[in-house]
């Protein structure tokens, strides 16, 4: 599979160069691409999280798949590397190093929380749970703008932390989870975290502003490091399932593997 992989890749970037399967800024349809190379869809998913890794190109959920304006030095290493790896690895990996820096970031971010920080952290846990106990939006907007004020979450977390580098790391790494959800994803509230555990991911992120805004700072860190660890794993379980055409049915807290019809 690593070698099928590593020549779609391959095949496919040399096609974006040369432009034959671009229609103005945008990339032809999976559906088209999968014709043309004559491989199966999540293959040709697979080979499109390692451009998207690499920048090259931008999956925008419901637009299409657009050309990026990025620098394309050492990129032939960089396909070798990210050829190696499945989407699922690809995300378990991104997910062990933020693994290693958010939990410190969220200490550095107890010793540094500010009145106003306070204020933004518990509005944005407010917003999560208003929005899930009023229950006026559909289940699908629920989780997708619940997913988007998690993100808002963890960026003031690690800004928080007042370190540049720290804050360029943690945003490629978080991008590189996200967008390998969004290549996988044909069915977003058959795989938004916040469609299956809204309630655990909840009370996770609670968890974490607390130790913040009262200045814990290895409460804010174990917090931090027990949700990334949970995240791994129901995440991996979503993708793995994903991968293999099945979905995951939430029954008593627990995952259940069902088939999924095809599309």
């Amino acid at each position: 599979m690593n070698q099928q992989r590593q020549a779609l890749i391959k095949d496919l970037y040399e096609s974006i160069e040369n432009r034959s399967i671009i229609r103005g800024q945008q990339l032809l349809t999976e559906r088209e691409l999968c014709d043309i190379f004559h491989v199966k869809r999540s293959l040709l998913r697979e080979a499109l999280v390692a451009l998207e890794a690499l920048g090259v190109i931008d999956i925008r959920e419901r637009q299409g798949m657009f050309l990026m304006n990025r620098p394309t030095k050492m990129l032939s290493d960089s396909l070798d590397f990210l050829s190696d790896f499945s989407p699922s690895l690809l995300h378990d990996k991104s997910i062990e190093a933020r693994m290693i820096i958010e939990p410190k970031a969220a200490g550095m971010a107890a010793e540094n929380c500010t009145q106003t920080h306070d204020l933004i952290l518990r509005s944005e846990i407010a917003f999560l749970e208003d929005l899930y106990s009023t229950g006026t939006a559909g289940a699908q907007s629920q989780a997708t703008l619940a997913y988007k004020h998690n993100i808002i979450i963890h960026n003031t977390i690690v800004e928080m932390a007042n370190n540049i580098v720290l804050t360029n790391i943690y945003k490629y790494l978080s991008d590189l989870s996200r967008n390998v959800f969004a290549v996988l994803g044909q069915d977003p509230a058959g795989f938004q975290p916040y469609a299956l555990w809204p309630d655990v991911l909840i009370g996770e992120h609670r968890a974490i502003v607390q130790a913040i805004v009262t200045h814990d700072k290895e409460g804010a860190e174990q917090a931090m490091y027990e949700h990334l660890q949970n995240s791994q794993r129901r995440n991996s379980t979503i993708m793995a399932q994903k991968l293999h055409g099945t979905h995951a049915v939430q029954v008593a807290g627990d995952l259940q593997q069902v088939d999924a019809s095809p599309i």
